[in-house]
């Protein structure tokens, strides 16, 4: 493992982080945007399929109400919330309302 000599010259940590900073708000913007686009088309993918597993399920002899109660919770397996509290982040508390 290498040391670093805190009076070589030719290191600066101060400069080292700065350019990190920089490099992670350029970078994040960009991620938060194409992460949040492909969630939201995955979310609209999701009810459009539960709109078509209910209607299935009623055209197969399944009551309304029933087929309804499938349905949505088929399309609310993919909540953000749910997502992020499975992550398991420290100091990440996000509380889903129980049904």
């Amino acid at each position: 493992m290498m040391e670093v000599d805190s009076m070589d010259p030719d290191i600066h940590p101060e400069e080292d982080k700065v350019k990190t900073m920089a490099n992670i708000m350029a970078t994040a913007p960009k991620l938060v945007i194409e992460v949040g686009w492909s969630y939201l088309m995955m979310k609209r993918r999701a009810k459009k399929c539960a709109k078509r597993f209910r209607r299935a399920m009623v055209e197969g002899g399944m009551p309304e109400d029933k087929a309804k109660y499938l349905a949505d919770n088929y399309a609310s397996e993919l909540s953000a919330r749910q997502l992020i509290r499975n992550l398991g982040l420290p100091g990440v508390d996000i509380r889903v309302k129980e049904k």
